[in-house]
């Protein structure tokens, strides 16, 4: 297999150093990172059609970058991903943008996966897997809107990714979760789901643009009108795209609206957590639910916790919260 090659050339070379770092650390794609600090070094190299130059502004030229044609330019002064024209002596189908320099790594390994998804030739296959054991699939569900049902599976997932890599997705329409809810993301759960049905064996790449972090644990981020009409087909199959990109130990779905057929997604969970009202008007609702369950063929019940929603760390087994795990096994009757 023919491997890619990424192309760092910056005159800096603490700063060439650290972003090179950080690229190894953190991009998933199997790259051959080389660096320069010499713009003259680049016209001896042969492999330069298929590989990405990501180059400092002050060392653009066409003369210096001529023959490649995939560059990402790390300008000084402005910020923003751009297209750009095609200077005078480059070829006219030279894949050529622009983003700030002295943006935060995570923002230029962003830049540098958005111009991945233009390069025909890259190759996804041999992506990275961090993780070779079955992702762990955790469910909120709560038929009882009082419940802050949000707030408490984002706490339970920073709790988890303390311990391991967590992924959180939430669904909820009207979510006003400040966190998973903005304007600035340029992609979010619903282009994820559609790339999750696209035949595309980049989805692992999609999959790390869109994702964003918030303290122990990643998130997709959410629209900010609706989630995409989805239905239980969708999320299994997402749920299972991501699974094979071995990327995450956990993945927590709060599945705060719910779908057509939820529950054969709830039967590939490990756990579904499904919070009570602490004034107890949630019970005849939670009872409802509980009993719908019983029906579902093959369906284990000993995955289901109830739980009281006053104190998250009651949901976390072997924490020391004030709350017992309720769980429920299949009556006979």
């Amino acid at each position: 297999m023919k491997q890619n090659i990424l192309i760092i050339c910056d005159s800096d070379e603490h700063y060439l150093k650290r972003l090179d770092g950080f690229l190894r650390d953190s991009l998933r794609i199997p790259f051959d990172i080389i660096g320069f600090t010499d713009k003259e070094a680049l016209l001896d190299f042969e492999e330069k059609e298929d590989s990405l130059l990501v180059i400092a502004g002050s060392l653009f030229k066409s003369s210096t970058v001529k023959g490649f044609k995939n560059i990402l330019v790390l300008d000084e002064r402005n910020a923003a991903l751009r297209e750009d024209h095609i200077e005078y002596g480059m070829d006219e189908d030279v894949n050529l943008k622009h983003t700030g320099k002295y943006q935060s790594s995570e923002k230029i390994a962003e830049s540098i996966l958005s111009m991945c998804l233009e390069m025909p030739k890259l190759s996804s296959s041999g992506i990275r897997r961090s993780y070779k054991n079955k992702m762990k699939i955790t469910a909120f569900f709560t038929p009882e809107r009082r419940t802050d049902q949000t707030g408490k599976a984002i706490e339970y997932a920073s709790e988890e990714g303390a311990k391991e890599k967590v992924l959180y997705f939430c669904n909820d329409p009207y979510c006003t979760n400040k966190i998973i809810r903005g304007g600035e993301y340029d992609e979010n759960l619903s282009d994820l789901m559609y790339y999750a049905q696209c035949e595309d064996d980049r989805f692992g790449i999609y999959l790390e643009k869109i994702v964003r972090k918030n303290g122990n644990f990643e998130y997709i981020p959410l629209p900010m009108g609706q989630v995409r009409d989805c239905e239980g087909a969708d999320y299994i199959r997402l749920l299972r795209k991501i699974e094979e990109t071995g990327s995450y130990e956990m993945l927590i779905a709060d599945f705060s609206e719910p779908f057509k057929n939820l529950f054969e997604v709830l039967k590939m969970c490990d756990r579904i957590y499904t919070l009570k009202d602490v004034s107890g008007g949630s019970s005849e609702r939670i009872e409802l639910f509980r009993n719908e369950l019983e029906r579902v063929e093959d369906f284990d019940m000993s995955k289901l916790v109830i739980c009281s929603s006053k104190d998250v760390k009651g949901i976390i087994p072997g924490s020391t919260g004030g709350h017992s795990d309720t769980y429920y096994t299949r009556r006979d009757d």
